[in-house]
């Protein structure tokens, strides 16, 4: 390590992502980098809550990137976003972004503040064995630790820890107090916050416009009983966020919370202006989900395109889908063979004018470790990962209430694979997830799921082969 890190970098204010990708092109997408030369003792994600601050982020990433790689650890950055302009609320969303740090299969996370920047390269940024408080000595702040509960800026904890103290708390919106009742959490339970020396632990803080704080007497009152809340506020409150959008870009992992999802309540608004807000993001139209599975096909072939009977499967299945005088709103497709040319048969018998979309997101995989085990198909624990969390980010994206301005009930048709449905099933049903596998989905089946405006979910219909003679049935 070098010790200290220049600062000059931080005045560059109209830095674009594009010239950071072109700088560190050893990076692979969603942020990743590993060292070549070694086997990394620890795997880090680094999560940034985010909203507004694009010249910060662009900045952040380019001055870590460099501090990680000398550290020679496995890092990726997961950048976490509230849609809309409603009131900010940190520990959602960085609680979002730690589930999806778990299925990178991570040893520990890393909450890094947009702004937060070391000023010293010897300051780790390892996992500890115990939550550890990297960020300890800010700009802004003097230098000074003010109190002992102070975890701010940048945190580092364990994965177990992190589960243990059960996240961040849900319940401050705007800025402010989420830091504090984290710090209470890990105390509560005799963990030890780890702190570096004041020599290496320095960090700077960009200026920033300042935002709209959580009212304090609001801040001391949740503060008074954080400890107590510990079991029921937190990130075992999965019902408090919903990710519909993950995209893998070159720097880092980007999720985004839905804001009609998250509807903040303004501590000073009227009760006629807090109804006024919560009507403005309720939800009055259902989403209809049809989930297809393509027709047979030969499976011995390198391209794997529909057999003749899986043809013909498709074509009757087009037949019903066209009398049904249902009006679909799109038809989104996976983009292997034998699931496009599914879509091409049913696409010659519905409206010219659907909306088609291609989604790699909808490709076939192993979504989740299943109970029992299926010991005549063992895919590799790699597999489960990245194809596990790409099926449930899919899962995200297209399983959701309808949007607020969304007047007409929408039906949207997915031609997919026979893993991807059954688990969509599962995740939808709130079935455990492990039990995927126990479900059956036929070639060119229907299975329908209605998500009405309070968020309940229907099954209408599971495999429906009604379409089908009983020998024109496969399941392969």
């Amino acid at each position: 390590m070098n010790g200290s890190l220049h600062q000059a970098t931080l005045l560059i204010q109209n830095l674009k992502e594009g010239e950071v990708v072109a700088a560190h092109p050893e990076i692979q997408p969603g942020g990743h980098w590993a060292p070549t030369d070694c086997k990394a003792l620890y795997k880090v994600a680094v999560i940034i809550p985010y909203r507004d601050r694009q010249s910060h982020l662009t900045r952040l990433l380019n001055f870590l990137i460099p501090v990680l790689q000398k550290q020679r650890l496995d890092f990726r950055f997961i950048v976490t976003e509230q849609w809309g302009n409603d009131l900010f609320n940190k520990g959602r969303i960085m609680n979002a972004a730690f589930q999806l740090a778990e299925k990178l299969a991570v040893d520990c996370v890393i909450f890094h503040d947009v702004d937060m920047f070391p000023q010293d390269d010897r300051n780790p940024y390892t996992c500890p064995p115990t939550p550890r408080h990297i960020g300890a000595f800010v700009s802004n702040l003097g230098y000074q630790l003010w109190y002992k509960e102070i975890v701010g800026g940048v945190l580092a904890i364990r994965m177990r820890d992190y589960r243990a103290v059960n996240g961040y708390s849900n319940k401050y919106w705007a800025w402010g107090g989420e830091d504090d009742d984290m710090g209470k959490r890990i105390l509560s339970l005799n963990y030890t916050i780890e702190r570096p020396e004041p020599a290496t632990g320095r960090f700077s803080m960009l200026k920033h416009v300042k935002r709209k704080r959580t009212a304090p007497k609001l801040i001391y009152k949740l503060l008074e009983d954080s400890d107590k809340r510990v079991p029921y506020d937190g990130l075992n409150e999965t019902n408090k966020w919903s990710v519909v959008k993950l995209s893998v870009r070159p720097l880092y992992y980007h999720i985004r919370e839905p804001r009609q999802l998250a509807v903040a309540k303004d501590p000073n608004a009227s009760k006629d202006k807090q109804r006024e807000l919560v009507g403005k993001y309720k939800p009055t139209a259902n989403r209809n989900i049809i989930l297809i599975r393509h027709g047979q096909y030969v499976m011995d072939s390198k391209e794997k395109s529909l057999s003749d009977l899986g043809r013909k499967q498709a074509e009757l299945l087009a037949d019903r889908l066209a009398i049904t005088g249902i009006k679909f709103n799109a038809l989104h497709m996976s983009p292997l063979n034998r699931a496009t040319e599914t879509a091409d048969i049913l696409l010659q018998k519905l409206p010219p004018h659907l909306v088609r979309k291609m989604d790699p997101m909808l490709e076939e995989g192993p979504p989740y470790p299943p109970e029992p085990a299926a010991y005549h198909w063992v895919p590799s624990t790699n597999e489960f990962v990245t194809d596990g969390m790409r099926i449930e980010a899919a899962f995200r994206k297209y399983f959701h209430r309808a949007s607020p301005r969304q007047t007409d009930d929408s039906t949207e048709i997915f031609v997919c694979h026979s893993n991807v449905i059954r688990y969509f099933v599962c995740r939808a049903l709130q079935f455990p997830p492990e039990g995927w596998l126990r479900l059956s989905v036929a070639n060119c089946s229907i299975t329908w799921l209605q998500i009405r405006p309070n968020g309940r979910v229907t099954l209408k219909s599971l495999s429906d082969v009604g379409h089908l003679p009983h020998k024109k049935v496969t399941f392969g």
